[in-house]
């Protein structure tokens, strides 16, 4: 499954637990999960849950969340320490929770909350943000399954693809920074690695527009769209994919290429 192969566990964590963390009949009739009764401890699952899914607005997509159907993951170093920040204000919040108030299932979920901000604590101290790219989990595979694990049901969810499709150059280029960042403090990757995840960024470059596999959206049309708001979407998507992403995938095959596959 897409999201229990590619996420780590901090992630696959929030998913778990959040809805413990949602008050009310509602999360648990849907999850078959009963609720964390613990109010404090609700709340602090809540606003993990909602933080991890607006700073990772593709598994908010994929979960049918629409609020930020139009955005990208922050691949950034100020993002990336900006999230440590808010771990770290987290585990403070569940420091303050009085254990003597927990049933054992709110100590168990306090626990396993714990266990993964620590988790991406730890993460974080070893920089894997600087590793963005590999042949399993890598940014170029997750941009290229979007399109297969989001819902696209309204023409706004079609206009919000297409401006995901236009912000896919500044994805790749924080992904090349962070990349150049690594190799500037020493740390190289693996010769068969690069192999791999060059051979997957050119593959995707080499596409035509209307083969890409980024065009995937364009053959599942809604029965109920009109023919000409199809024609307008499709235009404005092969324009995004030819003018945006195939470029992009482009500049970091080149990247890959010069920078780090001499380095086997």
């Amino acid at each position: 499954m897409f999201l229990s192969r590619r996420l780590p566990l901090v992630l696959s964590f929030a998913l778990c637990v959040s809805t413990m963390g949602l008050a009310g009949a509602q999360s648990s009739i849907q999850t078959g999960a009963p609720a964390v009764q613990n109010k404090e401890l609700a709340g602090l699952l809540r606003d993990y849950r909602e933080d991890e899914l607006k700073h990772s607005p593709e598994l908010a997509s994929s979960l049918g969340d629409r609020r930020y159907n139009d955005q990208l993951s922050d691949l950034s170093p100020r993002e990336a320490n900006a999230k440590l920040e808010r771990g770290r204000n987290f585990l403070v919040r569940l420091a303050g929770i009085d254990p003597a108030t927990l049933n054992p299932q709110d100590k168990a979920a306090a626990d396993k909350l714990q266990q993964a901000l620590i988790a991406e604590q730890s993460a974080g101290a070893r920089k894997s943000w600087q590793m963005p790219i590999d042949p399993e989990t890598g940014v170029q595979v997750r941009l290229a399954e979007l399109p297969s694990h989001i819902p696209l049901e309204t023409a706004k969810d079609y206009d919000d693809y297409i401006a995901r499709l236009k912000k896919i150059p500044d994805e790749l280029r924080q992904a090349v920074t962070n990349l150049q960042l690594s190799s500037d403090e020493g740390h190289g990757i693996e010769a068969t690695l690069v192999e791999k995840v060059l051979a997957q960024v050119n593959a995707v470059a080499a596409q035509k527009p209307e083969a890409s596999v980024f065009a995937a959206p364009l053959k599942r049309f809604p029965a109920s769209f009109p023919p000409a708001q199809k024609s307008r979407i499709s235009e404005e998507t092969l324009a995004a994919i030819q003018d945006d992403v195939l470029p992009a995938y482009a500049r970091l095959g080149r990247f890959l290429s010069a920078q780090l596959a001499p380095a086997k």
